[in-house]
């Protein structure tokens, strides 16, 4: 009876806890406070699960990326080789900005829409509408959280592949009926 009540104890604690953040031990305590500060401040889903991945080894170029799991689900990864502390944190701020957009329905990987339409994976990077609204949820998000002037415009001038990288590479989506 006692081993059930401290099972029911631990179950009832974490289903009180919200939205919770998954990370590996060895990440930057740093960028999980202020992940943490991202979505006490901007989600209120207490069903929310955000797994983060500082260290991943991403294709050249890529700097971060975010997937959607579930509606609620999102997994996003910062590469290993950015070790810029400026560029890591615009970086994991942009990122944000894509799980933020994925959580209040905006963005959806499955199937890929931007507000309810369909994506256009052959926009100019620079001139997809959901990029840049991550671009500005970073901007705002590092004037709430962090000093001194974004790395914006250094990032910028780094990228430098084809219209989708990824689908340029592995082929583009199609959809039912297509």
């Amino acid at each position: 009876m006692k081993y059930f009540t401290t099972l029911f104890f631990i179950f009832f604690i974490l289903t009180l806890h919200g939205q919770q953040l998954l990370t590996p031990p060895n990440a930057n305590k740093k960028e999980v406070k202020l992940i943490n500060n991202v979505i006490k401040d901007y989600l209120d889903d207490d069903k929310a699960l955000i797994i983060f991945n500082p260290y991943a080894p991403l294709f050249i170029g890529f700097y971060g990326v975010t997937y959607q799991y579930d509606k609620n689900i999102c997994l996003f990864s910062l590469s290993a080789v950015l070790s810029d502390r400026d560029k890591r944190n615009w970086v994991l701020l942009h990122e944000m900005g894509h799980v933020l957009d994925i959580m209040y329905g905006d963005l959806s990987e499955y199937p890929p829409m931007w507000k309810g339409k369909r994506m256009d994976h052959n926009l100019e990077w620079q001139e997809r509408p959901w990029e840049q609204h991550a671009d500005e949820w970073a901007e705002r998000l590092w004037k709430k959280y962090l000093d001194g002037d974004p790395p914006i415009r250094d990032i910028q001038n780094e990228l430098n592949f084809p219209n989708d990288c990824i689908f340029h590479k592995f082929g583009s989506i199609t959809f039912k009926g297509e």
